[in-house]
């Protein structure tokens, strides 16, 4: 790398880091703002809430760092350009994409560490802020086609749903209804320890009482979790393991599909 590369570079990462930090600070003002509505709500303390602003900044960081580098990037060339410094350039004889050699390798390298903190810092920092700031998934229901299956949770907690009601569907009617006060998730299979299952036919309606029924699901723990969080709150990998899962089972993807995407 040449000393014009060097500088140029230097000096776009600089505005970037500069950028990124500013637009940091002020949305984390903003967040904080915000988090005083809540304060002494359900024992929501000062000390939580600081630890949710501070295990929210990696995903802070993912979110604003598109806009830190586009401003940052203009802003070295322009105090380049200021400096008269990329006429000196050109002068020597460097075409423009040759001047713009620094600023290119500035936008991989943190592009690189943005991808980074993505896919490894954001997921799990983001569920340390919602257990922080008790806004984490507990108490959080959902709907999933799961097969031949349609599953109900009323809440879930540590990846223990609860409240279950699984309907089982037969030529168009409601052919057998599961219900059980939870069950888990292991090796790709619903263990329910206990549970009522109810079958529907034509002439009666006969009810069970059963232990430690399994069956076997599409849904693992990526999927579960991409079922409770919001797509951006979620990795490119697990993102598309749980797009895959709403193709198998037709439902719409759109959503995470752009997420992936963005």
């Amino acid at each position: 790398m040449l000393k014009i590369d060097q500088y140029t570079f230097r000096t776009s990462l600089l505005f970037t880091l500069f950028c990124l930090l500013l637009l940091i600070i002020i949305e984390s003002f903003f967040t904080f703002l915000n988090e005083l509505q809540d304060l002494g709500d359900d024992n929501y303390q000062l000390t939580d809430m600081m630890l949710y602003i501070l295990y929210d900044m990696p995903a802070r960081v993912y979110r604003i760092f598109p806009m830190a580098l586009l401003l940052g990037t203009l802003l070295g060339l322009g105090q380049l350009a200021s400096h008269n410094e990329l006429t000196a350039i050109r002068t020597a004889g460097f075409s423009k994409a040759r001047t713009l050699r620094g600023a290119i390798y500035t936008t991989i390298l943190l592009s690189l560490v943005v991808v980074f903190v993505g896919e490894f810092v954001v997921p799990p920092s983001h569920e340390k802020a919602m257990i922080a700031s008790q806004k984490d998934s507990s108490g959080k229901g959902f709907w999933a086609i799961d097969g031949n299956y349609i599953v109900e949770v009323k809440s879930i907690e540590n990846l223990t749903l609860k409240d279950i009601t699984v309907y089982e569907p037969k030529d168009g009617t409601l052919y057998k209804l599961i219900q059980a006060p939870y069950m888990e998730l292991i090796d790709n299979q619903w263990l329910m320890p206990e549970l009522k299952e109810t079958t529907f036919t034509e002439t009666l309606i006969s009810q069970e009482i059963l232990k430690n029924l399994t069956i076997e699901t599409h849904i693992d723990e990526a999927a579960l979790t991409a079922l409770i969080n919001d797509p951006e709150y979620l990795s490119s990998r697990s993102l598309w393991r749980f797009i895959g899962y709403l193709d198998d089972n037709n439902l719409d993807s759109s959503e995470y599909r752009l997420a992936f995407w963005a």
